[in-house]
């Protein structure tokens, strides 16, 4: 029987779950996080997977994970954390460390079970897999060409899923489509820049995951009836509102099917982008009125790359401004519609933004 450590110092929450919980697993305890990282050290068999609050008394969940992350023999069990915290910085920010996971609160234990229930398949796959593994060392050579070829079918798979709705996108709003294009070539410059820099800690799987998914970012408009998304002049209040739904659009088709594909980078970063691009750093921006560090870093990349490509585009209804025009904008809108740590990163980058709109 597998075990479930639970940390969190709401007892009557924890025991709640406990009571769920045994009825198919063995399942432990702990109210503090010193008693649990104790646990680990001492325990001669580890649990399947942890359930951790973020929000412990006694020590920082974030901690723990780290923890857990970085402790040789602790590092490969997945971790679900449980937050109040309804936000989609601190979300991402888990996963970063390595949470397998994240639920908000209040925890409904009928969907707690089954994203346990799935997480420990996946854990019995990959003893599974690890156990044929062991059975075929000797044609090692065959295995890699095998994970090779997987690898590269996954990567084939996502690139032919965004060739598909640049093509609709396209069809529909030729202009949106070429902008979706050349966006994705400047997230690529911006975020080179920002790995080389430190801004962001991300491998080079991610970095490709993360270009990839940002030509999806205004996919929503495919939602958007033709004649608004093609009208030359002001919207009215009642257009523009229609208009502002294509990030909600996206976002609710990525999240409507994300359970085929639990925990996958690809669908966790493509829904940031698409959900808040429109997204402020004053907090004035769309659909959720989010402000600073709590708007997703990816989507604050891509507000300034759509912003740098809008200015400089020509459209039927504007013509296009000079790079220095638009570089004077950018800065005018730093700390208000821009992150303004991103804006010093468009500085440094910005005749590279310029070779791309005159490509």
């Amino acid at each position: 029987m597998h075990t479930i450590l639970i940390i969190c110092d709401n007892e009557m929450e924890a025991n709640g779950i406990r009571l769920d919980l045994t009825k198919r697993y063995s399942v432990v305890v702990k109210t503090k996080g010193q008693t649990a990282i104790d646990y680990f050290r001492k325990a001669e068999s580890l649990p399947a997977l942890v359930l951790l609050d973020l929000e412990l008394t006694s020590m920082g969940g974030f901690e723990i994970l780290n923890w857990i992350k970085e402790n040789t023999r602790t590092k490969d069990i997945p971790v679900m954390l449980m937050s109040k915290r309804n936000n989609p910085s601190i979300e991402l920010q888990a996963y970063v460390l390595g949470a397998a996971d994240f639920i908000t609160r209040p925890v409904v234990n009928a969907t707690l079970l089954r994203k346990i229930d799935l997480h420990i398949k996946m854990i019995e796959k990959t003893n599974s897999l690890m156990a044929v593994n062991s059975q075929l060392m000797g044609n090692s050579s065959q295995l890699q060409s095998a994970v090779t070829m997987s690898m590269k079918s996954v990567m084939n798979m996502q690139q032919f899923i965004v060739g598909i709705m640049t093509s609709l996108i396209t069809r529909k709003d030729g202009f949106t489509g070429i902008h979706s294009m050349r966006v994705r070539q400047l997230m690529q410059i911006l975020m080179q820049d920002m790995v080389a820099t430190g801004i962001l800690n991300l491998g080079q799987e991610d970095q490709n995951i993360i270009i990839l998914g940002s030509q999806l970012f205004d996919m929503g408009k495919i939602g958007v009836p033709d004649e608004i998304l093609s009208k030359v002049g002001k919207y009215t209040d009642e257009e523009f509102t229609l208009m502002k739904q294509h990030t909600v659009y996206a976002a609710d088709a990525i999240q409507n099917f994300s359970y085929l594909l639990p925990n996958n980078n690809f669908v966790m970063y493509t829904y940031h982008m698409c959900r808040s691009h429109h997204e402020q750093w004053c907090g004035r921006g769309y659909p959720d009125g989010l402000a600073g560090e709590n708007i997703p870093i990816l989507a604050r990349m891509v507000s300034i790359c759509d912003v740098y490509d809008a200015l400089v585009s020509e459209r039927p209804y504007k013509t296009p401004l000079s790079h220095e025009q638009a570089c004077e904008i950018i800065h005018k809108s730093s700390g208000t519609q821009l992150d303004p740590t991103i804006v010093q990163v468009f500085d440094r980058v910005h005749l590279q933004f310029m070779a791309v709109s005159k490509a």
